[in-house]
């Protein structure tokens, strides 16, 4: 039987699991890091969480033991019962119905990051690309944040470089990991135009950069995570009145925590697909008109210190957010190349 965490927010998840029959979507996240910070701080009940969840997935690694990990976590569930990994379904033996579950699809990315960008990895790399293992490369890209990663700007664009022509070679999307450094995308354009789809993940930037990209003629999705429910402006305008058709979600758990959070959960993606429907459906006529100036001081975009307290003041209709995470999970699909 599924046991429920007893924790309030996972408590949550698991009524609005019950409740809503489809299918949520996490771009990308980390399982096998989020379960080392469940272990870690002694919160191993709610790790079943990631395995229970109606949501499709892309698990990013940065490393091979991390990619092991991720693919030996969705070839057996946590207590050892068998689940059964065909063609990236995952049918998981539980009491909950299956039709849950029947269309859930995992996805594995691999990809050196810019704060770690050195070459160790890549005949690893090179050998998931040949084999066909991994459906995309990533993440990847420039990291300007700080002072020490500044200093590796030479080898984040050595890595860079490799990995784009990589991904046009194999003919298979990137996901990009871009802080402070969209210029430097930006010159990458040529060659992102060459690839079937690019992916930014944790996308931070507004609707003017994002529709450059698009017009530039790259094939581009914006991965929207838990900036949304801290109140980043530049994101809810992303989500309110962005092209829908380009739009993911995401929670990159375990990080992009909000404040009073130890680390994010893969359950937080019901809080940020909520919020997003919320501001499309509930609000996007209200950005449109007064501006996301006006509308943050009005208190309609808020900073939420938790999912926990994000979910219960949310209000939106099931049927809203059933319409916006039906295009979501199309979105997911032909950014990874499974439609059209």
């Amino acid at each position: 039987m599924y046991s429920i965490s007893r924790d309030r927010e996972g408590l949550h998840f698991f009524v609005i699991l019950v409740k809503s029959l489809y299918m949520y979507i996490d771009a990308h996240l980390h399982p096998a890091d989020y379960i080392d910070c469940c272990t870690t701080l002694g919160d191993t009940e709610t790790v079943s969480g990631l395995f229970t969840q109606p949501v499709s997935l892309c698990c990013s690694a940065h490393n091979h033991i991390e990619y092991e990990r991720h693919r030996s976590l969705f070839e057996r569930d946590r207590c050892g019962s068998a689940a059964y990994l065909t063609e990236g379904v995952i049918l998981p033996q539980s009491e909950l119905p299956l039709q849950l579950f029947v269309q859930q699809r995992i996805f594995y990315s691999f990809g050196i990051h810019p704060q770690n960008p050195v070459t160790d990895e890549a005949e690893f790399l090179h050998r998931l690309l040949e084999t066909r293992q991994i459906q995309a490369i990533g993440e990847c890209g420039f990291d300007l944040f700080n002072d020490e990663y500044k200093q590796l700007l030479p080898m984040q664009q050595k890595v860079w470089d490799m990995q784009l022509r990589w991904a046009q070679d194999f003919q298979l999307p990137v996901v990009i990991h871009c802080r402070r450094a969209l210029p430097l995308i930006f010159d990458s354009v040529p060659r992102l135009k060459k690839i079937p789809a690019v992916i930014f993940h944790g996308w931070g930037g507004g609707p003017q950069e994002a529709a450059a990209f698009l017009k530039k003629g790259v094939n581009a999705y914006f991965s929207i995570g838990k900036a949304v429910l801290r109140g980043q402006k530049s994101v809810c305008a992303m989500a309110a009145s962005f092209d829908i058709t380009r739009l993911l979600t995401e929670t990159d758990a375990p990080y992009m925590r909000l404040k009073a959070e130890a680390y994010s959960k893969p359950c937080d993606i019901i809080a940020v697909t909520r919020q997003c429907t919320n501001l499309r459906y509930g609000g996007a006529d209200t950005v449109r008109q007064i501006g996301l100036d006006t509308l943050k001081h009005s208190g309609a975009i808020k900073q939420y210190e938790s999912c926990t307290v994000a979910l219960k003041e949310i209000n939106i209709t099931e049927d809203a957010v059933k319409e916006f995470n039906d295009i979501i999970v199309g979105n997911f699909e032909r950014a990874f190349g499974l439609s059209n």
